[in-house]
């Protein structure tokens, strides 16, 4: 996509919106996007035959149709191409619809800025373009279970004419029959969670759009609740709880089964670092808690896929957040040093990941928070282990930290602090060469 100009039908009948569109489209990305005007489905499906689009963006008011008839027109004729639903409409139902009948994204015009609608074009052909790899993997993968099934039943066949000729060996022979039985499942179960991960990666943004559009439904209404209503107004805030936690499991089993790709680039890291800070800002106001930075110059930079670190950060920072919910302190100590034979996670081994006389850059976390029972140290890392099931925690969130760190060959662990209450988390980074 990034290569070539993305070819978009606008299907508008109203003047007004359609300037409003095309002014979003110059105004930050003219010179990416081809975009193409019909008033009606007449003149749409007309174009749509003389010419490739790669997403259309679809009114639901028009002259030949209104409403969800005509996203079912238009993608019943076309349904390879990705559509998103514009309208003046915010309806939460309407817009949950619309996704289920196929549509990519559902944006509310008046409420939309160049930004978003770049992004919701990206997305919506992304989407689509996976989900077509999706269907011609999921084709082939029917065809190779069908043909190895055929193979492996052959095998079993000749195998029970060998055990019943062969007295002598039946115990050798059931054996190996149970571990062609035992391959064949392991064969099928692996290329299901092929295909399974691809999905879930599709799925993924296909559940967080009607997610966001419920949190954005919930916070409208929210602010016109009367304030003496506390009763409706907790109502709502625990069903963003309920939503956010939704999501944040769908992200997280993501990336516990290691569907998304590593994107790693030479970075600096307090940047990362700092970054995070200003997205937890909120929560840290909220919450009362002081922030400390202790960072170092002239770091020597890592190579880290960024997003992945900075949810590493983000993680253990709200962990922090809900250790110290009555307020405290959050240190955030930075450092270049070079390790030596006798420190943790160094080795003269060629399978080591650190060596004797190594820059590394070094982090440590600090809270003031309650700490963790010395007996269950050893389990936060663990999927599904939590202590914070009560209040939606799902025990995912340090197991995808430690997956994150090892697929950068970095190490973290978590300690109490000594002298007080709190928790030191402390991790390694490996570095490139300085000048390198």
């Amino acid at each position: 996509m990034d290569e070539k100009r993305i070819k978009v039908l606008l299907i508008e009948d109203s003047v007004f919106d359609t300037k409003l569109i095309k002014d979003l489209c110059r105004e930050s990305c003219s010179n990416q996007f081809e975009l193409d005007q019909r008033e009606n489905l007449s003149e749409a499906f007309k174009a749509l035959k003389e010419k490739n689009f790669d997403l259309i963006l679809l009114d639901l008011t028009l002259p030949e149709a209104e409403g969800l008839e005509t996203l079912a027109k238009v993608n019943g004729r076309y349904p390879r191409i990705p559509i998103i639903v514009l309208t003046r409409t915010d309806d939460e139902t309407l817009a949950l619809k619309s996704v289920s009948m196929g549509a990519q994204d559902y944006l509310i015009k008046g409420q939309v800025d160049g930004v978003i609608l770049k992004r919701s074009i990206r997305y919506g052909i992304e989407r689509k373009q996976m989900e077509e790899e999706l269907r011609k993997h999921r084709e082939n993968l029917e065809e190779l279970v069908a043909a190895r099934t055929v193979e492996l039943i052959e095998s079993n066949k000749q195998l029970m004419q060998e055990i019943s000729k062969r007295n002598s060996a039946e115990n050798s022979l059931q054996a190996a029959f149970n571990q062609l039985k035992e391959a064949r499942a392991q064969l099928i179960q692996a290329e299901k969670m092929e295909i399974v991960g691809r999905l879930a990666s599709g799925i993924a943004h296909e559940v967080k759009n009607p997610l966001a559009i419920i949190l954005q439904g919930m916070e409208y209404l929210a602010r016109k609740i009367p304030s003496q209503q506390e009763d409706l107004a907790t109502t709502f805030k625990f069903m963003a709880e309920a939503v956010n936690r939704a999501d944040n499991i769908v992200k997280g089993m993501l990336d516990f089964s290691g569907v998304s790709l590593v994107e790693r680039q030479s970075q600096e890291i307090i940047p990362i670092v700092e970054k995070s800070l200003v997205l937890m800002k909120h929560s840290f106001d909220l919450n009362h808690i002081e922030v400390i930075r202790d960072f170092k110059d002239n770091l020597p930079q890592v190579n880290v896929d960024k997003n992945k670190i900075e949810q590493v950060f983000l993680n253990l920072f709200e962990n922090a957040v809900q250790a110290m919910a009555k307020g405290g302190k959050l240190k955030v100590r930075i450092w270049a040093e070079k390790v030596s034979e006798n420190d943790e996670w160094v080795g003269k081994r060629k399978e080591d990941v650190f060596h004797p006389g190594e820059e590394i850059i070094k982090m440590e976390i600090e809270d003031t928070g309650t700490g963790i029972p010395e007996n269950l140290l050893d389990k936060v890392f663990d999927p599904f282990f939590t202590t914070k099931r009560s209040i939606g925690g799902t025990g995912l969130g340090l197991s995808i930290v430690r997956s994150i760190m090892e697929m950068h060959q970095g190490k973290i662990k978590i300690i109490n602090k000594q002298g007080g209450s709190g928790v030191q988390v402390v991790i390694w980074f490996k570095t490139e060469p300085r000048g390198g």
